[in-house]
């Protein structure tokens, strides 16, 4: 049942039938896509709901289907998402004897960063103090924190790296990269020469 916790007076706006299982749901909810993901203890699937503002108020979208049934289930932070390949939601469910890493991937043809699914994300926040700090400090004031968001969009990142395997030019580098990449190759091959290492 979908409420909106500001208006519990107004009832429910929606009921969802997921099952006839007893299983304890545990749901994750994506704010930059609006899908919430029902997970349950004992249960081998993950259903797909998107939300949206207006009546139906919800949409079944899918369900993944799974052998192994659910001891325990986590969602990854959103900004470790692979957006070259437009994962929007990476799930570990823990089984009898193993983890599962789910990946939730939506099919697009281009290869360019897609805006409209990676909105900025949560930061998260440090930890500034310790346990002892804690405790000397004055707890009667209510906590309040900042809360720090981070562009998903590779490009604009600090301190963004290109990946593995892609030269400095194709990474956007300069031509100066790369001939300096060609002579540190060019003094690896001599060293292996002269050790005779074959490669």
């Amino acid at each position: 049942k979908f409420f909106d916790m500001r208006k519990l007076g107004r009832g429910e706006y929606k009921s969802h039938n997921i099952d006839q299982g007893a299983g304890v749901i545990i749901p994750f909810f994506d704010e930059g896509t609006n899908m919430l993901y029902l997970c349950g203890k004992g249960d081998a699937n993950i259903r797909m709901v998107e939300l949206v503002n207006e009546d139906p108020w919800q949409f079944s979208i899918g369900e993944y289907k799974g052998k192994d049934p659910c001891r325990g289930v986590c969602m990854v932070p959103k900004r470790v998402m692979d957006t070259s390949i437009c994962e929007v939601a990476r799930v570990l469910k823990l089984c009898k004897d193993k983890i599962e890493v789910l990946r939730f991937i939506c099919p697009r043809k281009a290869k360019i960063f897609q805006a409209d699914l990676y909105p900025d994300a949560y930061a998260g926040e440090a930890v500034k103090d310790n346990a002892g700090a804690y405790f000397d400090s004055d707890t009667s004031k209510p906590f309040k924190a900042e809360v720090k968001r981070i562009t998903m969009d590779p490009k604009k990142r600090s301190g963004a790296k290109p990946k593995p395997g892609l030269s400095a030019a194709t990474a956007g580098g300069k031509k100066e990269d790369v001939a300096s990449l060609k002579k540190e190759v060019a003094r690896l091959k001599d060293l292996l020469d002269k050790n005779n290492i074959k490669y």
